[in-house]
């Protein structure tokens, strides 16, 4: 026997009487026994509905220990006000009418020290791929595929502002010191979890991943830092508030460079994100449905030596049309046989500087100028251990 009954793990869908059945008849002679309903149910979502309009505790299979041993931690947490510190809790698991009895040892501070983890990963050396080649690219709790990847692209990812939640950030924050292979050496990072929630924030998982992998220890230092600032110009903002249907979401569960699009038919244009082509030595730039801070976060970073830092005040989406010659040096030093090139610099006849561009087209300035801004600084990174 299994006795008492301090917690019951269920089954939502089952032949004859349904888990939520049960578990009333079993609360009603077990008065304070806690549940947890569970499933692997893939069809007919209503047939779950009873557990989530009466906001059950529920656990989607399939889960990895981990998993469940955090939910059963969080559930009698809650009826124990948080306060609870039982090292051993009895858990009665039925299927159908079969009882099955067992213990699980559940420790008070599992949840909190079992950081996010994906279940499964491979990291593995590619040393010549082509960044931006077209490799399908995930970044999501439940999938995440990231080709052609330096380890200092990973951990800007995974601790930068570059992820923020289950979306992107506006920001890119700069990863200092390290060993020179943080850059050259490319990775191929794949990892999956099929008990990570929807919407889950794959930013800590991939944290986990790294610290565990590359042996991975970083410190964050806030600096007052050289940047450019910007602002709305004197004569005043001439951006044109986004159009309704100007851009879509991007999934980033299933990133993919657009394929090239038929006879007819227009490139997807990405909320937040933007495209340039070159018209001779004239970069021509779009960026769709854009804030500000994405604005100088993404485009303007990439486009000049410094950071930018947004200052505008303006708070709408914008659609954003800008021509410019790019400055020579910002995509760092050329070189020709491993000696670094002696370029001219851009000719100024050849159409405007970004900064020229920005307050003539759009009426915004750049200003140098200083910041608070927070720098990623790795005290040590290893070579990955093997998958």
């Amino acid at each position: 026997m299994c006795s008492p009954i301090e917690f019951l793990v269920k089954d939502v869908i089952l032949p004859g009487m349904n888990g939520p059945e049960v578990a009333d008849r079993l609360t009603g002679l077990r008065t304070g026994m806690r549940v947890l309903f569970t499933s692997g149910y893939t069809g007919d979502v209503s047939r779950l509905r009873t557990v989530f309009d009466r906001g059950l505790a529920y656990l989607q299979k399939p889960y990895s220990p981990p998993a469940i041993a955090a939910k059963v931690r969080e559930v009698l947490d809650q009826l124990f006000g948080g306060v609870l510190h039982l090292s051993r809790a009895t858990i009665c698991v039925m299927r159908s009418s079969v009882f099955v009895f067992f213990l699980v040892t559940v420790p008070a501070s599992l949840a909190q020290s079992t950081p996010p983890a994906f279940d499964v990963a491979s990291v593995k050396l590619s040393p010549n791929c082509q960044p931006g080649s077209g490799a399908h690219a995930a970044i999501s709790a439940r999938n995440l595929a990231l080709p052609c990847v330096s380890l200092r692209g990973l951990i800007r990812l995974a601790y930068g502002d570059a992820l923020v939640g289950s979306g992107l950030g506006a920001h890119r924050m700069e990863v200092e010191g390290g060993p020179v292979w943080l850059d050259t050496e490319k990775y191929d990072v794949f990892a999956k979890s099929e008990t990570a929630a929807a919407g889950q924030a794959p930013a800590p998982m991939l944290q986990t991943l790294l610290e565990t992998r590359f042996k991975l220890k970083l410190h964050k230092e806030a600096r007052t830092s050289a940047a450019y600032i910007l602002t709305v110009a004197h004569g005043g903002s001439k951006l044109q508030p986004a159009k309704a249907g100007s851009c879509i979401e991007m999934d980033l569960s299933n990133i993919r460079r657009p394929a090239p699009p038929k006879p007819g038919e227009a490139m997807p244009n990405y909320c937040g994100m933007g495209r340039a082509t070159n018209k001779g030595s004239l970069m021509i730039a779009d960026w769709f449905g854009v804030s500000m801070a994405e604005l100088a976060g993404r485009m303007l970073a990439s486009a000049v030596d410094l950071p930018v830092v947004d200052q505008t005040g303006l708070t709408e989406r914008f659609d954003v049309h800008v021509e410019y010659v790019p400055e020579r040096h910002i995509g760092g030093p050329v070189t020709l046989n491993g000696v670094p090139a002696d370029l001219p610099p851009s000719d100024p006849a050849a159409g405007p500087s970004i900064f020229s561009a920005l307050e003539k087209q759009l009426g915004l300035k750049l200003t140098p100028g200083k910041a608070p801004l927070d720098v990623i600084i790795v005290d040590r990174a290893e070579k990955p251990t093997a998958n």
